[in-house]
């Protein structure tokens, strides 16, 4: 376990960092191949069996808050909230089954996630998890989405997936090994989702350009009457790989929903657009405990 101390946002915050295995050079969850055997390079099911993996992850902290506030929360902190109380924010246990083989082959996969821990309380998906619990300590399905690869149109083929979906928007996300610091930005806990119920597109249409574009019911909704416009959202862009010798990546990715008015020539438009990449309404988010 690592020990760090961070000045953020005028608190002094003391991390007790993930415990995870490493993997290559970098921070990786604790991983097990449950289905392996000593035939891998067999064919078949029993190969596609061979190639799933299930990790876990064990995430907490401490928000250390010399202004001691008599409620005991740090205002306007969503996931660091209770001041000067450690906390554990998430045990995450996931099972996959990843497309790694030939781009010219037909390929099918999975993703089931579920967190347990006070993160949970701001992830969840309106309409599927938000009224089982009440406590700080919560638990919810993060991803459940299928995986396909289709050999069509390009040598790259095209990436599908359909489920549970984490958020492609922000560079701060779910998977805390994934984050710089220990707490989140404002904008990562105000207006960034971090799931949809969907199905998103990734198509590669050679070495350097892809193409994304995805269709979903909302910023942390689902259907029906939990969402509150009935109506679909989506996400479109296209990705310029290996710039500069490898050295450089630029991702442009627009989002697209009924949430924001746009209005031209003081006329309301049919269709609301909001490019920018947030909305301005997302599901009331519990605070409590």
């Amino acid at each position: 376990m690592a020990l760090t101390r961070r000045k953020l946002a005028g608190f002094s915050a003391l991390t007790l960092a993930s415990f995870v295995a490493s993997q290559a050079a970098t921070p990786a969850h604790a991983e097990w191949h449950p289905f392996a055997t000593s035939a891998t390079k067999s064919k078949g099911f029993s190969n596609w069996l061979s190639d799933i993996t299930l990790t876990g992850l064990i995430d907490g902290g401490i928000m250390a808050n010399p202004a001691r506030p008599t409620d005991g929360y740090n205002y306007g902190n969503f996931f660091a909230d209770h001041a000067n109380q450690a906390q554990l924010n998430q045990v995450v246990l996931t099972m996959q089954k990843a497309n790694t083989g030939d781009a010219g082959e037909y390929q099918i996969g999975f993703t089931l996630q579920g967190i347990y821990g006070s993160d949970a309380r701001y992830y969840h998906l309106v309409g599927i998890s938000d009224q089982e619990w009440s406590s700080r300590y919560q638990l919810i399905p993060a991803q459940a989405h299928v995986d396909v690869h289709l050999p069509w149109a390009t040598d790259g083929g095209l990436d599908m997936q359909v489920g549970i979906l984490q958020a492609p928007m922000g560079v701060e996300v779910m998977d805390p090994t994934g984050r710089p610091f220990y707490t989140l930005a404002y904008t990562s806990e105000y207006s960034v989702p971090f799931e949809h119920v969907g199905a998103m597109f990734n198509w590669h249409v050679n070495k350097t350009v892809d193409v994304t574009f995805g269709i979903d019911t909302g910023n942390q909704v689902t259907f029906g009457t939990a969402d509150n416009n009935s109506r679909p959202a989506g996400y479109f862009g296209i990705n310029l790989n290996n710039l500069l010798g490898g050295k450089l990546k630029i991702v442009e990715l627009s989002r697209v929903g009924p949430e924001n008015n746009s209005i031209l020539m003081g006329l309301m438009l049919p269709i609301r657009l909001n490019a920018s990449g947030t909305t301005s309404t997302l599901p009331c988010r519990s605070t409590t405990a």
